[in-house]
């Protein structure tokens, strides 16, 4: 009886590490991507997603996502730096908007 729930937990553990190894719980999809990421604090940051043809600005925190903004035109993150990205971003609208 002992060696029944030893050899049960062993499988457990040997399944576990295979599910973890061969990322079993992702989805391969590859109309959406993470193109960057920017850390604010240990559970908040920003994360820009390609969704098709669309650009998605999300703040992620501990307790929710949220969507900041949705970019008619792509930003370009072949810039060397997202967080330079978005901050130009920023300063362009708001030229615009006084």
């Amino acid at each position: 009886m002992l060696f029944g729930l030893v050899v049960t937990i062993a499988v457990i553990y040997l399944l576990a590490g295979l599910a973890r190894k061969t990322n079993l719980g992702q989805f391969k999809n590859s109309t959406m991507q993470v193109l960057a990421v920017l850390p604010l604090s240990a559970k908040e940051k920003l994360l820009l997603v390609q969704v098709g043809e669309c650009q998605l600005l999300l703040g992620v925190t501990g307790q929710s996502i949220n969507l900041l903004k949705e970019f008619s035109q792509p930003l370009d993150i072949k810039a060397p730096d997202f967080k330079q990205s978005l901050t130009q971003f920023i300063n362009t609208n708001k030229k615009n908007n006084d």
